[in-house]
């Protein structure tokens, strides 16, 4: 049976041994329970991997727990030490000697010392530290002859030649804390599918539902609501409802003083039933609630029915500080008012249908159609069909080119089209007119014409005339990894088009630098994918720390790929006990930095023996 709810025990040594014991007597098929070494200086980086590994359940001792708490708002069960764990340590200790003294992590739950020495029958000390080398300071200060405590304080007692007794929950504790953590598991589990199930009825709700605050910022807007408002991946959310869709604006509803109002509204040609309901909870006002549903109204018929293509993407649209992109829009502004033949090349993914679209748009052919052509995709025996139309008896079927009128034709993967696709291409293009198939009549071909290549495709596979005919003029569109100043930006913007809303702009700024080293070969298209990865990765973490999140984004755009840059940039890592100790541990510090990988890690990554790197590292500190 598959595991259903996952839990990472956090214990160390002696702890970890008594709850692989426990877990043998527990009957847990649907639970994986996974129990890890760790103390209260490695806890984080144990915790961060268990997270993207998938479990959302912790369980741990009483230090372990106190230095969980300070780092994550995770689900945590402690397992309490009793009174009676204390005596049964300190009587214990008494045995060995006369003067026992208790090592405790200074955030951890604090004990009743005066009852224990009551219980006990002498006076009790405390070693509190915070740290090894605080725990180690104390042991070797303290007038008590006995060191009590948990696994870490008894191996560093034992390392310094001290008497020391194991402060250890008993099994029953134990048992008791794994049940729970499966308890917990269970009721998370079903909080979360409750959410996704609320997630996915208000997202796909058949009618629209937009929800705004007090202020009048939104705060939902379902997709239906974004079909109705044809919004695009216009970023909404955190707006004003009268900023994006005035007519159906609640400040009206909201001077009126009802708690209801329905009314009829027009919405992009269609007219919508529209409902503001007021969201209180007793007397403290939360906001609106906006339903939209068309009415019984029909749809006003479109006078053009070419108003289907469109291009959506405008000037204002660019999202750039980058002096590249500034010198690209400016080329490409021009380029836009001439009209001529142009060719827009880059790297694929560096979004040049984009910049295709801004150029109509700013055109003066704005109005009139915009129509993309993947010309690979047209078969030779359909070319002039799809092309140029068609006509018989039964009436004209217009053809793609002719669909465009005096608007815009944008020609995609032309290299890899057919011969026979661009022969077709190039009559219609230098004779600025075609025949319908079946036709007798020359249709005129006044549309301007765009050719998209992705670089390095090579021009040399267009049809030589066709080439010159459709490159008249030229912009190229600079890869991501020239304009890494706006990779943030174009992140945070990508995140808020997403639907789940669950990446927080502000939290980004911790990730800046792990966005821009990364050299993103797949440009705009890998940036969009890794964003909506990372959405998805988060949506299943548990209030993540800072740390967790940029785990997950290293995830998202993959620690290889990461690895792999860093040694690029790094040529010295590859021959590390060789290459200057300076310049290897520029490249050790960019993979502590970005990869959060310690020095075991790290020393396996670049098959380095721990005591080489250890070398390394301190030769380079000396020299400095």
């Amino acid at each position: 049976m598959e595991a259903k709810y996952r839990i990472c025990f956090l214990g160390y040594r002696s702890l970890s041994s008594l709850a692989r014991t426990a877990l043998e007597t527990l009957n847990l098929p649907d639970t994986d329970v996974k129990i890890e070494d760790c103390h209260v200086e490695t806890l984080q980086s144990v915790v961060d991997r268990a997270i993207l590994e998938g479990y959302e359940i912790f369980i741990a001792g009483s230090a372990n727990a106190a230095e969980f708490r300070r780092h994550y708002h995770a689900r945590l069960v402690e397992i309490h030490l009793r009174p009676v764990d204390y005596l049964i340590a300190i009587r214990k200790a008494l045995s060995l000697g006369n003067r026992p003294v208790i090592a405790l992590y200074r955030y951890g739950r604090p004990v009743d010392l005066p009852l224990l020495s009551s219980l006990s029958g002498i006076p009790l000390e405390t070693i509190p530290y915070e740290d090894s080398a605080e725990l180690q300071e104390g042991i070797l200060h303290t007038a008590g002859d006995v060191i009590i405590g948990a696994s870490h304080a008894i191996e560093l007692a034992s390392e310094l030649g001290r008497k020391s007794v194991l402060l250890y929950p008993g099994e029953d504790s134990i048992k008791s804390s794994i049940r729970r953590a499966r308890s917990l598991a269970a009721e998370l589990e079903q909080e979360i599918q409750r959410t996704r199930t609320i997630q996915t009825i208000l997202s796909d709700a058949p009618i629209g539902l937009i929800v705004s605050d007090p202020e009048g910022n939104i705060t939902l807007f379902n997709r239906a609501a974004r079909n109705y408002a044809q919004l695009g991946s216009l970023k909404v959310l955190g707006k004003k409802l009268r900023e994006i869709l005035p007519s159906v604006a609640p400040e009206a509803f909201l001077e009126s003083g009802e708690k209801e109002m329905d009314t009829r509204k027009l919405v992009n040609d269609v007219m919508l039933r529209c409902v503001h309901v007021r969201i209180q909870d007793n007397a403290t006002p939360l906001g609106v609630l906006t339903t939209l549903y068309p009415d019984n109204l029909r749809r006003r018929k479109e006078d053009n029915p070419q108003k289907q293509f469109r291009a959506r993407a405008s000037w204002k649209d660019v999202i750039s500080t980058a002096p590249c992109i500034s010198s690209l829009v400016e080329n490409a502004r021009s380029a836009a008012d001439s009209g001529l033949p142009l060719l827009i090349a880059g790297e694929a993914g560096t979004g040049k249908s984009f910049y295709s679209q801004c150029i109509h748009n700013g055109s003066s052919r704005s109005k009139a159609p915009y129509i993309q052509i993947n010309t690979v995709s047209i078969p030779d025996q359909e070319c002039a069909r799809i092309l140029f139309g068609s006509e018989d008896s039964g009436g004209i079927r217009p053809g793609l080119l002719e669909l465009a009128g005096k608007g815009t034709v944008v020609l995609q993967n032309l290299p890899l089209a057919s011969k026979t696709v661009q022969r077709c291409l190039f009559q219609a293009v230098s004779e600025q007119s075609f025949l319908r198939l079946g036709g007798t009549d020359l249709v005129p071909f006044s549309a301007r014409i765009i050719t998209i290549l992705d670089t390095p495709d090579s021009e040399q596979d267009i049809f030589p005339p066709l080439r010159h005919s459709v490159s008249v003029l030229s912009i190229t569109v600079p890869p991501l990894r020239e304009r890494r100043e706006d990779i943030l930006p174009l992140f945070s913007f990508l995140a808020s088009q997403d639907e789940t809303n669950i990446i927080r702009p502000r939290t980004l700024k911790n990730s800046e630098e792990l966005l821009r080293y990364y050299s993103w070969p797949g440009n705009l298209t890998e940036l969009a994918s890794v964003c909506r990865r990372y959405a998805y990765l988060l949506s299943k973490s548990i209030n993540p720390t800072a740390n967790t999140r940029h785990l997950l984004l290293l995830q998202a755009i993959g620690e290889e790929h990461v690895f792999e840059e860093i040694l690029k940039n790094h040529p010295a890592l590859l021959d590390a006990a060789k290459s200057p100790a300076e310049e290897v541990l520029a490249g050790l510090e960019e993979i502590k930095r970005l990869l959060k990988y310690n020095n075991d890690t790290i020393a396996k990554k670049l098959s380095l023996g721990r005591t080489t790197l250890w070398r390394i590292t301190k030769g380079a500190a000396q020299e400095t």
